[in-house]
Order: C-alpha cells, then structure tokens, then sequence
C-alpha cells in the first residue's frame, strides 16, 4: 500500500508543483520504484512455485510494458494538449483507481486463502 501511496503522490506532486520543488516529488516517485521492483520480485518469488516463476516474473514484465505502452502516448497526448502538470493530474488519478482496484483484488484473495487455510483439508 506504501508503494501505491509513493507512486501516486509522486505523480500528483510533479503535477500540484510548478517550480523546481517538483525535484522532490520526482525524487520520491523515483526512490519508490526504486524500492518497490526488488521488493515486488521478491514477493512474487517467495509465493509462486519454482515451476512456474519465471513465466509470473514475465508476465509481470509484460503487464508494466503494455501499461506503459497504452498510458505513454496519452499522457504525452495530454502534456501537449494542455500541459504536463495535467499529464501528471491524469497518471496520478489513473493509478490511484487502478492502484486501488488491485488492492481490493488483492485483499479479497487472501481473505479466501486465509479462509480455506481456517478450514483445513477437504474431505
């Protein structure tokens, strides 16, 4: 939840900025992702079978690259339109809902795995 916090307030930041305090917020938007690929690698390593991480660590990659495929144009589409800090006004709402949306995601499934590790083995 911190890395989605970081990234969205990074964005938002650049965004409510217009001098070079922005430098602060790119920072952390940086420092943040920084953290956040080994911390989500490890993560991800530690909960997949050895049989099939290196197609989850792919597809991983796969999902971040169409992500960045689909929002990059759009947001440099709004950055020419009007200016960069409502590109910034734009990533930062986008990720807020899709951040959002994930962690909901997220929590419901391990709502059911805590659940079936409370009720033990089928019969």
């Amino acid at each position: 939840m911190l890395i989605w916090i970081g990234v969205v307030a990074g964005f938002a930041g650049v965004g409510a900025v217009p001098n070079y305090f922005m430098l602060l917020f790119m920072f952390l938007f940086y420092g943040v992702r920084g953290i956040a690929t080994p911390v989500l690698k490890d993560y991800i390593q530690r909960i997949t079978f050895s049989e099939i991480r290196a197609t989850v660590l792919s597809v991983r990659n796969f999902i971040i690259l169409i992500l960045f495929s689909c929002t990059g144009p759009l947001l440099g589409k709004i950055a020419d339109t009007w200016h960069i800090p409502s590109a910034m006004w734009v990533a930062a709402a986008f990720y807020f809902m899709t951040g959002g949306i994930i962690l909901m995601l997220m929590d419901r499934s391990s709502s059911k795995m805590e659940q079936r590790v409370a009720d033990g083995p089928g019969d």
